[in-house]
């Protein structure tokens, strides 16, 4: 049977057998460290470069990763010696160093200002609380200056409002396109409808024509009346033609270099001033400038609304037209010293009247921007804004509609001329 290797005397130390002989213990008078351990950082490591600590240590550019070795001087139990660090800017807090780890290693350090600090404690846990600090700098790379990063969130912004004013144009061509096809495949009806107007309806105007007069011829000369009430009715058909192969060749004319919108304004308030007592006046501003077939017809249709409402309803003295070619847009208003329109008629529009409602119609269908103020007594003003790239025919326009157009002009004025003549 063992013997114990260690006892409790009665007085109270604690009696230790050895190879080497008896020794003992007193728990009541065991001696503790009191002396906090001195702390050293021993060296800086930066990318296999070894650096010994100084003030303000300066490590070269683009370091990323280092090393710092310290240590902690104690005599008595050495391998009780604990350590906590901190590298202020990357740890949240302290860190508790390994056992015997006497470094700390720090990966992906961008450039700046470091302090690195670190405190240990001896075998009895006693803690120096000041330990040892290090302050280091790493120089930044010509990318990772104040200047490059503010380069760079600048060119950010001009490559975002760049593509913003690509998306921007690529929507208004877009939409431009759109309208552009819709006005060729209208000019392409108006065309087939001129077409077999003439080519029908005309054409069995003139067929009956040409027989009636045949049996003008017929008719003895003692029904002198008859034949008379019968040239009558020759007449008016000859007229009724005239007109169709004017409203014919209106649809087939519809290109904006052969129809002017001042002429056509003109036409329309000289008419209405023979009517209504009002003077009117045009003004047209800058150089005139050809437009889009279909989107004259609209404008047209809009000035000419405005035109009638402000001498038929207005009892206005004073009706002003103005006609605006601006590089960006066009322009038409239309004003007058009149009575002006009532709240719900400006809003709804007349009852029973498609005025007002046919014209926000019109503007809608050529994205135009169309604004009507009315001030009680002091009259109404209508404004029309259409976009450059809606309005106006390009310089170098190759479309169906143009073509379309040339193709018309060039193969059919011949026909004209003889329908004419006719």
């Amino acid at each position: 049977m063992p013997y114990p290797t260690a006892i409790e005397g009665t007085d109270g130390r604690i009696w230790f057998s050895t190879s080497r002989g008896i020794v003992w213990i007193d728990p009541r008078h065991i001696f503790k460290n009191p002396a906090p351990p001195p702390v050293l950082i021993r060296s800086l490591v930066a990318d296999e470069q070894t650096y010994d600590p100084s003030p303000s240590l300066q490590l070269p550019k683009g370091t990323t990763r280092l090393r710092i070795e310290f240590t902690a001087l104690s005599l008595s139990i050495p391998e009780r010696v604990r350590f906590r660090y901190r590298l202020e800017g990357v740890d949240d807090g302290w860190r508790d160093s390994a056992d015997l780890k006497r470094d700390a290693d720090y990966t992906n350090l961008g450039p700046g200002n470091y302090r690195f600090r670190v405190i240990a404690s001896n075998n009895d846990g006693v803690w120096n609380e000041e330990g040892a600090t290090l302050e280091f700098s790493i120089a930044p790379m010509f990318y990772q200056t104040l200047w490059f990063r503010s380069l760079v969130f600048f060119l950010s912004l001009l490559l975002t409002a760049f593509i913003l004013y690509l998306l921007y144009r690529w929507r208004v061509r877009l939409v431009t396109e759109r309208l552009n096809l819709g006005f060729e495949e209208r000019l392409a009806e108006r065309t087939r409808i001129a077409h077999e107007l003439h080519d029908t309806l005309l054409q069995g105007f003139f067929g009956a024509s040409m027989r009636l007069q045949a049996v003008s011829n017929l008719l003895p000369s003692k029904t002198e009346k008859a034949k008379e009430n019968l040239d009558d009715v020759l007449d008016q058909i000859d007229v009724v033609l005239a007109e169709g192969r004017r409203a014919i060749w209106d649809i087939n004319s519809s290109d904006a270099a052969e129809k002017d919108l001042g002429q056509a304004f003109t036409l329309v308030g000289e008419d209405l001033s023979k009517t209504y007592p009002a003077n009117f006046s045009l003004t047209i501003e800058g150089e005139s400038r050809p437009l889009q077939p279909l989107v004259r017809d609209q404008i047209y249709r809009i000035g000419r609304e405005a035109l009638i409402n402000a001498f038929r309803h207005s009892q206005a003295t004073k009706i002003e037209l103005e006609i605006e070619y601006a590089p960006k847009h066009l322009r038409l208003v239309i004003r007058d010293n009149g009575c002006g329109i009532q709240p719900d008629v400006l809003s709804a529009g007349r009852e029973g009247h498609l005025g007002l409602p046919g014209m926000r119609n019109y503007a809608e269908k050529i994205e135009a921007e169309l604004k009507i103020w009315s001030r009680g007594e002091s009259g109404t003003e209508v404004e029309l804004i259409v976009r450059q790239k809606i309005a106006y025919v390009k310089k170098s326009s190759g479309g169906l509609a143009g073509r379309l157009s040339r193709f018309y002009r060039r193969r059919s004025a011949p026909d004209r001329a003889k329908d004419q003549e006719q």
